[in-house]
């Protein structure tokens, strides 16, 4: 049927409205604009356990090879192969001299490190008082306490000058006594020498008057020795009266620094006469025993350990000269921190005073809160300095402890191969123990995890035999030094031992083993994935009055196990930390 074109016409405008509706529509949905939403956590304290996760096998237990970490020459064995020992009991060690003498001057330097500290915090609290009473005026009861500052403080300063004056006065006198000790221990060491050589040129006169090897032999280590300790040349077969007309050498060093103990003339007779005595030392070497006498070779002995004890206490001056160095460094710091201190507290209570006198204006507030500001990111710096410090003493003890041997388990020694003064190259295995349980478990870790994982970190551990539910603790008793490569990825296998014998675990059981590797008590926490590398830096953006986001820069510490990280610095406790940002239309 044929409609009307009136008809036809209405139909066609309707359907072109909706269609200009629909479009319109659109066009305004799609120029909405949007705003972002932001997934947010609260910064707040809490504990942080940090784990590394591996799989390994359970194994029959067999022996621990244990060897020092780095070379050095024995200084102790405590025990012989029999011997019953327990799980961190020291088995041997290395000297340590130098690295103890190294550990007091790094605490020397915490020490000061934490006086300047206290000094800067006392500062900020001058500083943030001085704003506050700028803020709230000035009374007249105040003006009389800011006058009786100024006065106080010049009093303070007066007395800090004098002490650091103390200071560098007694630094040059225990330094000179220490300096005297040594000197005077130099002589006893030159006459040691000189009676040792003595008693050699009675044997050399006895038994080698000859042109045999051994006379020569002997001949030519008395010859090096009579050059080191008297400055005596072809004295090799020299009679004592000759060699006791010798006045060269280290003697003639220890003579110069007795008529003028200088401390550069006491350090030169020091070095000189510790290398002689180390060449006399070699002297007895030389000596063949075969023909000797008990007699000569009971002298023989006698005189080496004099010689010996003369070693080691040069060795124990040395070292106190160098100890005595660091402490009168630290004084002599400390009092002119002081000093400083005393003139920054001077200053700034003038300043209040000054100010108090002429009244606060706007510019003298916001200078002050300069001076707040100031305070506070000099005691930032310092509690950096004094991380920095505390990481220096524990890199210290670090080397320390790899000149020792504890053993890991407790156990028996099967072997001990090293000797009193022997110089023992690394990773050298030097003693063996067995170890009295039945079971360990052997398993890799990963490169990027084995710088948190070490000797005596304990661990859960689940097998696949018995389920999830059924755990066993066990604790990591040896890190191997070098490297497995599995796939082509270098990994470091870890021996754990069980810590409690169970009937039940069998060799061969594939291990599931958490390694608790750090855990940290009641400190700062936010999500892993709210970090944000930016040009090398890790940033969190933080919320503030719901809308302004502000990027900051943080150092972190460890992981935890929950996705949560340690932050050490740039976020305090309640900031709203933005973890993700997402956008609705």
């Amino acid at each position: 049927m044929n409609l009307p074109k009136i008809f036809k016409l209405k139909k066609f405008y309707i359907i072109i409205g909706i269609i200009l509706i629909i479009m319109i529509g659109g066009i305004l949905l799609s120029r909405k604009n949007t705003d972002p939403i932001y997934t947010t956590v609260v910064a707040e304290k809490s504990n942080l356990t940090q784990e590394v996760s591996v799989t390994g096998t359970v194994k029959a237990a067999n022996n621990v090879e244990l060897a020092f970490e780095k070379p050095g020459k024995v200084a102790k064995i405590n025990v012989k192969v029999g011997d019953v020992v327990k799980s961190g009991q020291l088995l041997a060690s290395l000297t340590s001299n130098d690295l103890f003498a190294q550990s007091s001057q790094a605490a020397a330097s915490l020490e000061s490190s934490r006086a300047l500290l206290m000094n800067y915090e006392s500062a900020l609290a001058t500083q943030q008082s001085k704003l506050n009473e700028l803020k709230s005026g000035t009374r007249p009861e105040e003006m009389v306490i800011a006058e009786e500052t100024v006065t106080g403080a010049q009093n303070s300063l007066a007395d800090a000058q004098i002490a650091y004056e103390n200071s560098k006065t007694k630094a040059i006198t225990d330094l000179q006594k220490q300096l005297e000790v040594t000197n005077a221990g130099l002589s006893d060491a030159v006459n040691v020498g000189l009676y040792a050589l003595f008693t050699i040129t009675d044997i050399q006169n006895t038994y080698f008057g000859d042109s045999t090897p051994e006379g020569t032999r002997l001949a030519d280590a008395k010859s090096f020795a009579v050059v080191s300790l008297l400055g005596g040349y072809n004295a090799g077969r020299m009679s004592n009266s000759g060699l006791n007309s010798l006045n060269g050498g280290a003697k003639g060093l220890v003579n110069t620094a007795f008529q003028t103990p200088t401390e550069e003339n006491i350090n030169v007779a020091l070095t000189a006469t510790k290398a002689a005595m180390q060449q006399v030392r070699q002297t007895f070497n030389a000596i063949s025993l075969s023909p000797l006498s008990t007699t000569d070779i009971s002298s023989l002995n006698t005189q080496k350990s004099y010689v010996d004890a003369q070693i080691t206490s040069i060795a124990t001056n040395e070292n106190a000269i160098k100890a005595q160095k660091a402490t009168n460094t630290s004084t002599i710091a400390t009092a002119l921190a002081a000093v400083n201190t005393s003139q920054n507290t001077l200053q700034s209570s003038q300043n209040t005073l000054l100010l108090k006198r002429a009244g606060s204006t706007q510019e003298q507030i916001n200078a002050q809160e300069s001076q707040v500001k100031l305070a506070e990111a000099n005691v930032r710096s310092q509690q950096a300095q004094i991380k920095y410090a505390q990481a220096n003493i524990g890199n210290i003890s670090a080397q320390i402890a790899k000149n020792n041997i504890v053993s890991p388990i407790d156990g028996i020694v099967v072997m001990q191969d090293a000797k009193v003064g022997e110089i023992i190259q690394s990773n050298t295995t030097v003693i063996k123990v067995i170890s009295d349980n039945n079971f360990q478990i052997e398993a890799n870790v990963a490169e990027v995890d084995i710088a948190n994982v070490k000797i005596g970190d304990t661990a859960a551990v689940t097998l696949d035999a018995f389920g999830s539910d059924t755990k066993f603790e066990a604790k990591i008793i040896l890190v191997d030094p070098a490297e497995t490569i599995i796939d082509g990825v270098p990994t470091y296998k870890v021996t754990l031992e069980f810590t409690e014998e169970n009937e039940n675990i069998k060799s061969g059981l594939t291990a599931n083993v958490d390694i608790l590797t750090a855990e940290k008590n009641d400190i700062v926490t936010i999500p892993q994935r709210a970090i944000i590398r930016t040009n090398g830096d890790k940033t969190v953006r933080i919320l503030k009055n719901t809308t302004e986001v502000q990027e900051v820069k943080v150092t972190t510490g460890i992981r935890g196990t929950n996705g949560n990280i340690e932050i050490l610095e740039g976020i305090n406790v309640g900031d709203v930390i933005i973890v993700s940002t997402t956008t609705q239309k």
